[in-house]
Formats: structure tokens, sequence, C-alpha cells
């Protein structure tokens, strides 16, 4: 009996931790389900203040009551300064959700949560107008560069 008890305990411990032969333990949701609620990080530069208005229209949705206060009452600042987030930290949720990005999976790509009308169309639109600005400047250095190349090339 001893014997058919210990050729018993492989199979069992093979069938009771299969989970943990997973990349990831066994914690990953199905594959149909929906990926869950994560939005990146939006870093606003400097202690000073920033000049990023926003006026909150009826579709906006706060997270919570002090946040809608501003609907309807016209444009206003989205990042006061540093010092108006140390006086009232409750603001802090407020500013996170007015500055949140949404990832559009049939897009492939981040958009505004909604609901609020900036002079930027869109902040991730900004941010794609930012890098296509930075490789606009970066053309003439390129192209200064492979004329030299040329240059040295020939001289040689």
């Amino acid at each position: 009996m001893e014997v058919q008890l210990h050729r018993l305990l492989l199979p069992l411990l093979f069938l009771l931790s299969w989970p943990f032969f997973l990349n990831d333990g066994g914690r990953s949701p199905a594959r149909d389900a929906s990926p869950p609620d994560l939005y990146p990080i939006v870093l606003l530069p400097g202690h000073v203040c920033s000049q990023l208005s926003e006026r909150l229209t009826g579709a906006y949705e706060p997270p919570a009551a002090i946040c809608g206060a501003r609907k309807g009452e016209g444009w206003f600042r989205l990042w006061e300064n540093y010092t108006a987030l140390q006086q009232d930290p409750a603001l802090v949720p407020c500013y996170a959700d007015q500055l949140r990005l949404v990832y559009d999976p049939v897009a492939r790509d981040y958009r505004d949560a909604g609901g609020g009308v900036g002079p930027l169309k869109s902040l991730a639109a900004a941010k794609r107008q930012t890098a296509a600005a930075a490789q606009r400047r970066a053309i003439p250095e390129r192209q200064q560069e492979l004329r030299e190349r040329v240059r040295d090339s020939t001289d040689a």
C-alpha cells in the first residue's frame, strides 16, 4: 500500500502545481477578459505653474464631487501651482483625472478621457506633435551629418 501512495504522489503534485509552470504563476486573467483600467503617468515640469487651461463640459464625470465644482464656470488653469496642491491635497485626484489619457485599443493609441475642452485639441495629440517636431528638428542635423560623411568620403 505504501508503494502505491508514493506512485500517486508525483501525478497529484503535478496536477496541483500546473499554474506555477506558467510565466506569471497562473495569475494572468483570461485571454478574453478586457484589460485593466491602467493609464499613463502625466508629469508636468517645474514647480511654478503650467499654461494648460481647460473648460469642463457636461460630459465630464468627476471621480469626486469636489472635482466637478468647476463645471460650467468657464476656463481655468489645470495646474495652479505646486503650493496649491500642498494647501488642498484633496484636489490632487481632480488634477490627475483632468489630465488623464485613456488607451483606445482599436486605434492603438491614447486619447483624452473626455468631458474637458482645452486649447489643445488633445493632450495625446500634443505628445505626438511634440515627438514629430523633435523628429523634424533632427532631420536638418541628420542631413548635415550625411553631407559631412559624403564630403569626407570624397576627400579620402
